[in-house]
Formats: structure tokens, C-alpha cells, sequence
């Protein structure tokens, strides 16, 4: 969770630092003692949702685009989402999925339920959606 409430990649925290343990309501306890385990280090989520593959899939994506990147940069500057964007058919550069990276939810299925209100989903836009506990190691900006 270190980067929930940062907006670019090129100010997100380096993992290196104190790992701090979650809590549903987004705030953090303070370390555990040395004598105790260590919890685990904090990650986001990567998510993969792919749209559907018939005929009428890209006019439901186009439809539902305007109040889902409303919502989008809502979330981003909650710090929801790190980055999201569009993955293109190779072909004709058609949209045909999304990618975004989550942090600041502890659970994958908080991670769910926030996808599930999303308008590409209840718009029928995303008709399979992949989650996955997701850590970066690279960044640009980073040394």
C-alpha cells in the first residue's frame, strides 16, 4: 500500500522501506514487534479484464467509456488506481481490454467488488476479469 495515494510512477515510494500492515478501513498499524513475524510485504493488484468478442462488444466499450473514465480518474486521484489503460488488438489497434494496476485494497475481494461497480462491467463492457497480487520491481524514475 505504499503507493495508494500517489498519482505517477514517477513519485511512487520504493519497496525498501518498512512494510506497514494494512487495514480495511486504509489505515496503517504501526510495525509489529521484533519478536512477532513479519507481515507480508504490501502489493498491489494487477488486473486483466477482457472485454467480449462479439460483434457489438467495441459500441458497448464506447458507450460505457465516458462515465468509466470518469470514474477512473476519481480513482486514480483516491490513489485507487496506479495505472490503467487499453490493450489494443494487433491487428486494428481496436480496444479489446483494459489493464490496471490497484493498490490500496487488502483483499482480492475488495479488489472485486470495486471492479464489479465499475461501468464496464455493469455496462457489459468486461466479460472476463483476471486479478492478481501484483509487486513492482521496476520503475521508471527510480534508482
Amino acid at each position: 500500500m505504499i503507493c495508494s495515494r500517489l498519482r505517477t510512477f514517477s513519485r511512487l515510494v520504493p519497496l525498501t522501506q518498512s512494510f506497514y500492515t494494512y487495514k480495511a478501513s486504509r489505515s496503517f498499524s504501526t510495525p509489529p514487534s521484533s519478536s512477532s513475524s513479519p507481515p507480508p510485504p504490501p502489493h498491489q493488484w494487477l488486473v486483466i479484464a477482457k472485454d467480449g468478442t462479439d460483434a457489438d462488444a467495441l459500441k458497448r466499450r464506447m458507450a460505457a467509456r465516458p462515465v468509466h473514465m470518469a470514474r477512473a480518474k476519481a480513482a486514480t486521484e483516491a490513489g485507487s488506481i496506479v495505472i490503467g489503460g487499453a490493450v489494443l488488438d494487433e491487428k486494428d489497434l481496436h480496444m479489446v481490454s483494459s489493464m490496471l494496476v490497484i493498490d490500496g485494497f487488502a483483499t482480492k475481494e475488495e479488489v472485486r467488488q470495486f471492479l464489479k461497480e465499475d461501468p464496464y462491467t455493469t455496462m457489459g463492457v468486461w466479460q472476463d476479469i483476471q486479478i492478481l497480487p501484483f509487486r513492482f520491481a521496476v520503475l521508471r524514475g527510480q534508482k
